[in-house]
């Protein structure tokens, strides 16, 4: 097969599934760096304080992204995203 010939139709796909990920993705990237979460398989994460692939994975210690989290592993579990109210998390909803 050809460089040219490759069908550019599993970008779009990739590009919406982004797009449905956004918000997680928003909220993933601004937690703090110690806070844990468990994604929706049960693997554990903590946020580290990495710029660029911010999570690691405490069962296996790898390093993913966000994305990762989202692609890989299904997203975040949803005891996770019930304390979810916009940007907040962690210790500032528990102190409201």
């Amino acid at each position: 097969m050809k460089r040219m010939d490759w069908n550019p139709s599993s970008g779009d796909a990739d590009a919406q599934y982004d797009a449905l990920c956004a918000p997680l993705l928003a909220w993933l990237e601004e937690l703090r760096p110690g806070r844990r979460l468990r994604a929706r398989d049960g693997t554990p994460f903590i946020r580290t304080n990495r710029t660029c692939i911010c999570f690691c994975n405490l069962r296996d210690g790898s390093l993913c992204s966000a994305r990762d989290i989202c692609r890989c592993y299904g997203g975040v579990s949803m005891e996770e995203l019930r304390p979810m109210k916009g940007a907040k998390h962690g210790r500032d909803e528990q102190s409201e």
